[in-house]
């Protein structure tokens, strides 16, 4: 029998919380969401999952969904949980009739202080109802991790591709996945920083979403760029293959130790 195909945002498991603002949220820390080899969330599973928390803001679940994000940033403060549940907690900075600014804040089981932080911009637009609030069920990652249901694959030493599939499609406005594009934009900078002798992990990650996927497929190449603070800091220009390899997003991927 062949399995299932989920959805890339089914696999986080995402249940959104009745009411708002402040949005909330609750998603299962995921052994399949580790950096290999580690215990730590990825950082852009993180941001994939407060693009869907924000994307509620300011009305809470079940109400018209903002719009199409802009830019979103994630920052850790402190190691993320290695077990049980994130929280998320979103609230309006600025809600007008072109843009929505929101903060969102990410805290442990039964932390007063959130590990991580994160801003987001998104455009008013009427894409229809929200995410419905209610327990979202956990289902199996296919290969086993994140990375490897992703399915990049290695053009060059600092560049990844990455095919068009539905089931990492964001529907709505016709393109990937947010959480999508920053987890090959993190994978990507992490080719370009290996060689550390440190056991680094991405702790800020600041993506800038600049047009739409129209062709596919989608390529991530990635430099370093020089960093005041020693910590390696890489840059990944997000581009459509068989678009002339148009510019269509643009990550900064810092990375240090927790």
């Amino acid at each position: 029998m062949t399995a299932t195909a989920h959805h890339f945002a089914r696999l986080l498991a995402l249940a959104l919380e009745p009411g708002g603002p402040p949005v909330t949220a609750t998603a299962p820390v995921r052994p399949e969401s580790f950096v290999p080899g580690t215990t730590r969330i990825r950082a852009s599973l993180l941001l994939a999952m407060v693009d869907m928390v924000a994307g509620q803001t300011p009305a809470g679940p079940g109400t018209p969904a903002v719009g199409a994000t802009m830019d979103l940033r994630v920052v850790l403060l402190s190691p993320p949980p290695e077990t049980g549940h994130l929280h998320f907690r979103c609230e309006p900075l600025r809600a007008g009739r072109r843009f929505v600014v929101a903060e969102t804040e990410l805290f442990a089981d039964g932390s007063p202080l959130p590990f991580a932080r994160a801003v987001s911009t998104f455009t008013v637009l009427d894409l229809g109802a929200g995410l419905a609030a209610g327990a979202s069920r956990v289902v199996p990652v296919e290969g086993g991790s994140f990375d490897a249901f992703l399915g990049a694959r290695a053009r060059d030493e600092h560049t990844l591709v990455l095919d068009s599939s539905p089931r990492l499609a964001n529907g709505p406005v016709g393109t990937l996945h947010g959480g999508v594009q920053a987890l090959v934009a993190e994978l990507a900078a992490e080719r370009v920083v290996r060689g550390s002798e440190r056991r680094l992990a991405a702790t800020d990650l600041d993506i800038r979403y600049l047009d739409r996927l129209r062709v596919g497929p989608l390529t991530a190449s990635a430099r370093q760029v020089p960093s005041p603070a020693g910590a390696p800091v890489a840059v990944v220009r997000l581009g459509d293959a068989g678009s002339g390899d148009r510019l269509i997003g643009h990550a900064t991927v810092a990375f240090g130790e927790l």
